[in-house]
């Protein structure tokens, strides 16, 4: 989160609208935006994963939880960045996210995870040359 509240400014810029969709409830999921710099953008509140699931997207497994790309992307975010190693969780820990670009309809581009460590390009998943 904390790398696209760093790219939300420049995302809008572009025209791009951004909507996340997460699991906690309203109140949680505007505490934490707010801590990320994402203060006033548009979600969808989903508790139960539906939209997740439409998306094609699973539950993690042990490999993609906790292998050694995840152990560096924690201490990094963690540590290094200081975020913190003991976060409260929002949501379900064992859903992996993805991005998705959808443009009048249809999925134009997209970053599904590999690992919860993996980075998408906010910037280039943005960009609509087709748009």
């Amino acid at each position: 989160m904390s790398d696209l509240g760093k790219e939300w400014d420049a995302i809008k810029e572009m025209g791009t609208h951004l909507v996340l969709v997460h699991l906690a409830d309203p109140e949680t999921a505007e505490t934490f935006f707010q801590k990320y710099g994402l203060k006033g953008v548009d979600y969808i509140t989903d508790p139960d994963g539906i939209v997740y699931q439409q998306f094609g997207l699973l539950k993690t497994t042990m490999k993609q939880l906790m292998g050694l790309k995840v152990w560096l992307r924690t201490f990094q975010q963690g540590v290094l960045e200081g975020h913190g190693l003991n976060s409260h969780l929002i949501g379900d820990g064992f859903q992996m996210p993805g991005v998705f670009q959808v443009f009048q309809g249809a999925i134009k581009e997209r970053f599904i995870h590999k690992t919860i460590a993996d980075k998408p390009d906010y910037l280039k998943l943005a960009t609509c040359p087709d748009c």
